[in-house]
């Protein structure tokens, strides 16, 4: 049953902390454009400059650590049991799929080089303080 809880825990960290992020952006820039996202889906650009604006970066910086926290916290309470494979695997996942993504993706010229590793600091930070967060709690109890 760990090991079932310790997948499930991955699974649910990794895609509400994709869920909140990119639903976050998404609303943000619609909400600031006016205007649908299946325009943008036909003009990609437009969407990348509209959320490259400063103000939405620094927005994007803010609602990203929560995001990563908060998917960490959940993750954690799931797994209950292996806390620390959960750590391990959650930080080499997230890692992974910011270097790819910030080297290999379609969309790795949508941003410098250095937000993307700000989102990757942002991001394993927000893990590392949800996990140790809960480690913390629980040690008390």
């Amino acid at each position: 049953m760990k090991i079932v809880r310790l997948i499930i825990g991955v699974l649910v960290t990794m895609t509400v902390l994709t869920i909140v992020v990119e639903s976050l952006e998404f609303l943000i820039v619609k909400v600031v454009s006016g205007k649908s996202m299946t325009h943008f889906s036909d003009h990609q650009s437009e969407y990348f400059m509209i959320r490259n604006q400063t103000w939405i970066l620094v927005l994007k910086a803010v609602y990203t650590f929560l995001a990563a926290y908060l998917a960490a916290y959940l993750g954690i309470k799931i797994t209950k049991y292996l806390r620390q494979s959960f750590f391990i695997i959650i930080v080499v996942l997230q890692a992974t799929v910011f270097i790819y993504a910030m080297l290999f993706s379609a969309f790795k010229d949508t941003l410098p080089t250095y937000y993307w590793l700000l989102l990757l600091v942002l991001v394993l930070s927000g893990i590392s303080i949800g996990h140790y967060q809960i480690k913390q709690n629980s040690e008390i109890y």
